[in-house]
């Protein structure tokens, strides 16, 4: 009986270590399993950073190309503008000049009723027309000359390269 209680508890102390590993074994697998989801969890926010930034990214790039756009858009108003007020002012001018070459022939000719030239600028969406109102040939084709002339200016400047590229 002896053999039979020594067996018996044999038999037992291998069933409590047993049960012992079970419980090691299980709270090892719980600690692999939770280190898994964590690192599944970081991953996962890793990745969700990174189409954060991503998108982000492109969002700021594609604001940099709008603004780009609009700025480039803004300078070609501001060339157009400045174009016309550039033909203003040679037009100007060329109406000062012939209102003072008028007063110069009112001096020159005494009693004589002086010439005056009315020179109107009428725009349109394509080109800029001059109407003269008893203005001769030859002023015409200086002023276009003139026109054609500020226009290569133009065109050769912003052909050039800016200093900013």
């Amino acid at each position: 009986m002896n053999k039979v209680r020594f067996l018996e508890k044999a038999v037992e102390e291998e069933r409590l270590a047993r049960a012992a590993l079970m419980v090691e074994l299980e709270e090892e697998r719980a600690a692999s399993a939770s280190a898994a989801d964590e690192a599944m969890a970081m991953i996962l926010r890793l990745q969700a950073d990174k189409a954060s930034l991503e998108m982000e990214g492109k969002q700021y790039e594609r604001m940099i190309e709008e603004k780009f756009a609009y700025d480039e858009e803004e300078m070609n108003i501001l060339k157009e503008i400045l174009f016309k007020r550039e033909r203003e002012k040679h037009f100007l001018e060329k109406e000062l000049e012939t209102y003072r070459q008028s007063d110069d022939d009112r001096d020159d000719a005494g009693d004589r009723e002086p010439i005056v030239y009315d020179v109107h600028v009428i725009e349109d969406d394509k080109n800029s027309k001059m109407k003269h109102d008893g203005t001769a040939v030859l002023k015409e084709r200086e002023n276009d000359d003139q026109m054609k002339q500020m226009e290569d200016v133009l065109k050769d400047h912003d052909s050039s390269p800016s200093p900013s590229s």
